[in-house]
């Protein structure tokens, strides 16, 4: 919207003539401003297209991770096909793939619902939340972050401005375009070593499942003390657990810029992240910084040495400047889904918690426990209301409004005469009937009679009710 409300001004400044005596292309800025916004609203729109596919994926782990006994039996099964010489199914390895990648989402999931430090946490999870919907917040997040321009993004964009403007845009048009070509690559190579780097940093919290660790992780009851006895340990942990000198230099090497910038050493895991704590912010920007630059770069390319490029060599030089701007698009897009995908997880494990995100995750499962809740309490009252209805006598209309003196007689409480007088009231204002015989049709008027009472009702209570319309 800033961006937006910035090419406005500037149109408006452009129609009216206001600063035409400054020596600018007023042509190529409000082009570039235009095409800078519509590439980072594509490109932004492209990146929630790949995250949604991605928590997908993290639903479909979650629903396919129950057991790690389960999922050794299925692993077992796979590897002995695997070696079977008479079978020759192409497909064995994609399922043990499969197998690996849900069994290692469920160690993940049990080092995040299990604390680490009991002694120092307040709660543990249950092993019934829903740990998908957790990482789907921080992927939210994280993509909230990504689309908001920082002010690190925005130093490397003018600084990559004005290395072009000083060494590279005063060429000739050959070199020109060999810079051009060169940047896309140099962009698409550093997200690679992002995502590298990314993914090596999960491995040190998960590390790869095979044959002979598969039968290290036991299924245990999550809010149990045998829990905490049973659970294992994160690569990395493990590692200064079983080696003192790791943990010997790990005192020694403490960071005296992290603790005079954020007033404390870091933790046993930020310790793990290139410049700490500040390196995981720095890792988002990077990537954010990278993505802004290309965008930068399609600006420079369509609204300024477009016309140069197409003069000198001929119109194929379009169709190729377009055609490696969509590759890129879709390469540099994918990676950053990606480098995108293993950040949330690294900066959202037990040791660095989301606590807003852990919020949300209980307040959805509440929200679930409660509606199911309430079908089962709409079942059962449907059957209480067959068995009355189905009963051997017969329940009068009189017995409804007109049995004052006995009110414990009437179990839908409705014997009172103030409530009677309201309700007569209310009708009456609905159907303009001051009369005995004004009826609420069930089907079409209850709900809209009902929101005059301010009471609202669902298609589900709408069929609960019409369910008593014959008998009563």
């Amino acid at each position: 919207m800033f961006l937006i409300f910035c090419y406005i001004i500037v149109i408006l400044i452009y129609t009216y003539g206001s600063f035409d005596s400054i020596p600018l292309n007023w042509e190529y800025f409000i082009a570039g401003i235009a095409i800078f916004i519509l590439g980072w609203i594509l490109f932004n729109f492209y990146l929630i297209v790949l995250s949604f596919f991605v928590i997908r994926k993290w639903e479909k782990l979650e629903k396919n991770s129950i057991s790690f006994t389960e999922l050794r039996h299925d692993f077992d099964v796979i590897v002995n096909k695997k070696y079977d010489v008479n079978n020759k199914n192409k497909y064995i390895e994609s399922s043990e793939n499969d197998i690996i990648e849900c069994f290692e989402y469920l160690i993940m999931k049990r080092f995040f619902f299990i604390p680490l430090f009991p002694v120092f946490k307040s709660f543990s999870f249950r092993k019934e939340m829903n740990f998908s919907i957790y990482l789907k917040k921080c992927l939210i997040e994280k993509l909230r972050l990504f689309f908001k321009f920082s002010w690190t993004s925005w130093i490397l964009l003018l600084i990559s401005i004005m290395f072009w403007n000083v060494f590279i845009c005063d060429n000739s048009v050959k070199n020109t375009l060999i810079f051009l070509m060169i940047i896309p690559f140099l962009g698409l190579l550093f997200s690679f070593l992002l995502f590298l780097y990314t993914k090596n940093f999960y491995r040190k919290i998960i590390e790869p499942i095979n044959q002979d660790n598969i039968s290290d992780f036991q299924d245990v009851d999550y809010n149990s003390n045998s829990a905490f006895q049973s659970m294992g340990y994160p690569k990395y942990l493990l590692n200064l657990i079983q080696d003192e000198k790791e943990m010997e230099d790990l005192n020694k090497n403490v960071s005296f810029l992290h603790i005079n910038f954020h007033q404390r050493p870091p933790s046993i895991y930020e310790n793990l992240m290139i410049f700490g704590i500040s390196g995981f912010p720095f890792l988002l920007n990077l990537i954010q910084s990278i993505c802004i630059i290309f965008i930068a770069w399609s600006v420079i390319t369509f609204s300024k040495h477009f016309n140069k490029i197409e003069d000198k060599y001929s119109k194929l030089s379009y169709i190729f400047l377009i055609g490696g701007c969509i590759i890129y698009f879709i390469l540099q897009g994918f990676l950053s889904t990606l480098i995108l995908k293993y950040y949330t997880i690294i900066d959202s494990i037990e040791m660095k918690r989301n606590e807003k995100c852990v919020k949300k995750m209980v307040n959805n499962h509440l929200y679930h426990s409660g509606k199911i809740s309430e079908q089962i309490f709409k079942n059962f009252k449907r059957i209480y209301f067959d068995m009355k209805i189905n009963a051997n006598h017969e329940i009068l209309e009189d017995q409804i409004f007109n049995n004052i003196n006995n009110e414990r007689e009437n179990e839908l409480s409705l014997t009172y005469r103030h409530l009677q007088n309201m309700i007569k009231t209310c009708v009456y204002r609905y159907t303009k009937k001051n009369d005995e015989n004004a009826v609420i049709d069930i089907e079409n008027d209850l709900m809209p009679f009902l929101k005059t009472l301010g009471n609202n009702l669902t298609n589900s209570d709408i069929e609960f009710y019409a369910l008593f319309n014959s008998k009563f």
